[in-house]
């Protein structure tokens, strides 16, 4: 209907929008950068940066999944644009969107740097968003700080807990089954993973990658040490456990029956 009428906002935010939807919900990565490339240049003839800039983190997406790369210049253009209206808050949101490229691609340096940078920017707001703490506990326990992964998603599953922030804290959960499964405690890091995954099948979210991988990895390692079968069995378990268990189990408050 935007384009029907000639209205440039809403046509913009409804191609960010469809870029997101056929790109990264449904993993159509073509279609989805496509539409985003239409929504930038777009974007840039009606000269609004911020839009500009949520548009090419759509594209951003889009180039990760479908592999093509290319994607370090569009970030700096992003984060420059931003930075340049003085929108902090974003500007921690593209950093953080950039350290997840460089763990997808395994360049911790990078991630580093960008995650630094987006906690500078929300120190500056006093904001503080789990999915920078969530990218930030991947990087360490990629670097191998695997306490210091683990208290920082525990710190996550606490607080969404209390928000009922149910996307975030199912990241969470899933950090705390990939490092149960680290540490070879393997009965814990199957019903994690039970638990995670029952949360993405009732938020309807499929697992993007880094997360993806860690988690296939994660499971695959698990389920070789207990057998598929036994695997299996716990896993089951875990997805029917309650939502608010997740915490009690990866602290070892919660007995689990092997």
């Amino acid at each position: 209907m935007a384009r029907e009428i000639g209205l440039a906002e809403p046509l913009i935010e409804a191609l960010h929008a469809s870029c997101w939807m056929a790109g990264v919900w449904a993993g159509d990565y073509p279609v989805g950068l496509k539409l985003g490339e239409e929504g930038a240049e777009r974007a840039r003839q009606f000269g609004d940066n911020t839009l500009l800039s949520l548009v090419l983190t759509m594209c951003l997406a889009c180039l990760d999944g479908n592999e093509t790369g290319g994607s370090s210049d569009l970030f700096a253009e992003a984060i420059a644009l931003v930075r340049s209206c003085g929108d902090l808050y974003l500007t921690a949101i593209l950093h953080s969107n950039a350290a997840n490229t460089a763990l997808i691609r395994g360049d911790l340096s990078v991630a580093r740097a960008h995650l630094e940078e987006a906690r500078r920017a929300e120190k500056e707001i006093d904001v503080e968003r789990p999915t920078v703490r969530n990218n930030f506990a991947w990087l360490l326990r990629a670097e191998g700080d695997k306490d210091s992964a683990r208290a920082l998603f525990e710190q996550t599953l606490r607080e969404c807990r209390r928000q009922g922030d149910t996307t975030r804290a199912a990241f969470a959960v899933l950090g705390l089954a990939c490092l149960a499964g680290d540490r070879e405690l393997c009965h814990d890091a199957a019903v994690l993973h039970g638990m995670a995954d029952v949360r993405f099948e009732r938020m309807a979210q499929p697992y993007l990658d880094p997360e993806a991988r860690y988690r296939s990895e994660s499971i695959e390692r698990v389920a070789n040490h207990l057998g598929k079968e036994e695997f299996g069995r716990i896993y089951a378990e875990g997805k029917g456990r309650g939502p608010d268990e997740a915490l009690e189990v990866a602290l070892g408050k919660v007995v689990v029956v092997t």
